[in-house]
């Protein structure tokens, strides 16, 4: 008798600790990403800033040592008055936006999620967010931004770590 109450509490216990990590990861990739683009998907052809800085939408949602980096080039700037390692919208991948065919591509590489959104903004582009798990949640640990060109072939490529500690 004592061992089935010590198996149902085993199993209750194991039941519970799985409800809580899950509570604690209800942020999916896909839905941090699709949160990064709701303000520019909200006005499709502006011109003008979001109020807030690709690098501000991004912060809240960046594993440690995105946030590091990120935090570097701010202070950068605050010192400077200036641009420092990233003068354009890493989101959109350009200073303006017009956007159009807008899609969202989910895959893995090496079991971590990369979600890509796939835009055309003048020319196609591809901003892939990679993430990992870090303190019970998913974060993005870096970002490559690909410009294309009409025929196909890769314009530019960036990414967003080597960008910020150039």
């Amino acid at each position: 008798m004592r061992l089935k109450i010590s198996l149902a509490m085993a199993e209750f216990m194991l039941l519970a600790n799985s409800v809580s990590i899950l509570a604690a990861d209800e942020t999916s990739p896909r839905q941090i990403v699709e949160a990064l683009y709701k303000p520019y998907l909200a006005d499709l052809h502006a011109k003008k800033p979001t109020g807030s800085s690709a690098l501000d939408l991004i912060l809240p949602y960046a594993s440690k040592s995105l946030q590091t980096a990120i935090q570097k080039n701010q202070e950068c700037e605050q010192h400077t008055h200036e641009i420092c390692n990233i003068d354009f919208d890493i989101i959109i991948n350009a200073q303006d936006w017009d956007l159009s065919n807008f899609a969202i591509q989910e895959e893995s590489q090496k079991s971590l999620p990369i979600v890509s959104a796939i835009f055309s903004n003048g020319e196609k582009n591809k901003v892939s967010y990679f993430f990992v798990h870090e303190e019970n949640a998913w974060k993005i640990d870096d970002i490559v931004a690909i410009l294309y060109k009409r025929d196909g072939a890769i314009d530019y490529r960036y990414t967003l770590k080597k960008e910020l500690i150039r």
